[in-house]
């Protein structure tokens, strides 16, 4: 068959079409295994082909022929991506445009229109229909608005041009020959992009979906991946103070982890809608205003000692000094975000703090922990996905109080813009790509 083309069928002889066999005549019954490995939901010449799982049965139980003409001579153009669930030797050579969210620069986003990488599926790739996405406020802002330095520096992972996102939830519609984590057909999360499909490893992260978990949540769960991070570095002993700076998504569901580990949490935020988001999803006790309000409430409500484990969940500096002088002696400050941003100061009174009471100082970057789990080591990414899949399932974790929009990409500048600016009302946003 020639490369980019659709089969042609010859309905009088067979042996001038260019489909399989498999694929001629009208069976009122045709048994799954009979059907081919691939099907295109819709041909470029107005063919079209229904999957055996399609709508009108079970696999394998339809009763009309699985190829019919579409109406009309020439199918309309569709922004959306139609990909064919097929071995990797039938999956290359056919170009497929695509679509995908890329920051050009300082302020400035576009959905563009690309073509996706062209040839055979690697052995360990899969092609990714995906369904939604979702927008990981800390990072994408920080390389949107340029307060990430990396985004000016040639060769680094963000520069610009920058394909955003790492938070997709997608179909996998065709798999190399030694993919194991995912099949054809299945839901799956993964760390892709913004993008209508991928071309994707599973040497990166891949986690199925559990059937009857919302789509949205999923693709949300990508945050409380950030967050979790916290329970694999801190020492949890027995009913801890925790103080959680920031009450964003990442520092609300990092307050949610450990207080369904059995502590005793106080979410810190100066926004009070943040505190209230805080209180929908079960953090019991917040507090706000000024730092030293602030560091007098977390003393009142901890018999003076301060919290055991404190956690910057903002990425700034001066919320690590804040939370020090939170913490209590032989206590553990927990870095959960990513300082950007310079702030002035003599680190020789935050160094003497930490010596003097003996202060345990953490990182917690999910990166470091490895991809999969690696019998007689440390926990995983993947692991990690897992508990957080069945936290969610057993309402452990609250995800949808925090989401407060599901749009379109061709919207990706007013979510950027809303997250930014109006964060009391754009508090998680979903991109929908079905």
């Amino acid at each position: 068959m020639a490369k980019g083309r659709c089969p042609r069928r010859d309905a009088a002889d067979p042996a001038k079409s260019s489909m399989p066999a498999a694929w001629h005549g009208p069976p009122s019954i045709t048994p799954a295994r009979a059907w081919p490995k691939w099907a295109w939901c819709r041909c470029l010449v107005g063919w079209e082909y229904l999957s055996p799982a399609g709508a009108h049965g079970p696999a394998g139980h339809h009763t009309h022929s699985p190829l019919r003409r579409r109406a009309g001579a020439m199918p309309e153009i569709s922004h959306s991506i139609h990909i064919p669930i097929s071995t990797p030797q039938q999956s290359g050579g056919f170009p497929m445009q695509i679509r995908q969210v890329v920051v050009t620069g300082q302020n400035q986003v576009v959905l563009e229109e690309a073509e996706l990488e062209e040839g055979p599926l690697g052995p360990d790739e899969l092609l990714i229909e995906t369904q939604y996405t979702f927008i990981s406020a800390g990072t994408e802002l920080a390389n949107y608005t340029g307060r990430e330095p990396k985004v000016f520096q040639p060769g680094q992972w963000c520069t610009y041009p920058w394909k955003s996102g790492y938070a997709n939830v997608g179909v996998v519609r065709a798999v190399g020959e030694r993919v194991t984590r995912a099949r054809p057909g299945q839901r799956v999360f993964t760390y892709g992009n913004h993008a209508s499909a991928l071309r994707y490893s599973q040497q990166r992260l891949v986690v199925p979906v559990p059937e009857e978990m919302d789509g949205v949540l999923a693709a949300a769960s990508r945050m409380a991946g950030v967050a979790a991070t916290v329970l694999f570095v801190a020492e949890i002993r027995e009913n801890p103070w925790v103080a959680v700076f920031g009450l964003g998504m990442v520092g609300n569901l990092a307050a949610q982890f450990f207080q369904a580990r059995g502590c005793r949490v106080i979410g810190v935020d100066p926004v009070a809608h943040r505190r209230e988001l805080a209180g929908r999803c079960g953090i019991e006790t917040t507090v706000g205003g000024q730092p030293e309000e602030v560091q007098a409430q977390i003393l009142e409500l901890t018999g003076g000692e301060g919290a055991d484990i404190t956690v910057d969940a903002v990425g700034h500096s001066g919320v690590v000094m804040q939370a020090l002088r939170a913490t209590a002696r032989f206590g553990q400050i927990i870095l959960l975000g990513t300082p950007r941003v310079s702030v002035p100061g003599d680190l020789t009174d935050l160094l003497s703090d930490v010596h003097l009471r003996m202060i345990t100082v953490r990182g917690a970057l999910e990166w470091l922990l490895p991809m999969y789990p690696d019998i007689g080591k440390r926990p995983s990414q993947y692991s990690k996905q897992q508990m957080i899949f069945d936290w969610i399932q057993r309402g452990k974790l609250q995800l949808e109080p925090l989401i407060s929009h599901r749009l379109p990409p061709t919207q990706i500048r007013e979510a950027y813009e809303g997250l930014l600016h109006q964060p009391e009302t754009y508090t998680g946003v979903a991109l929908v790509w079905e």
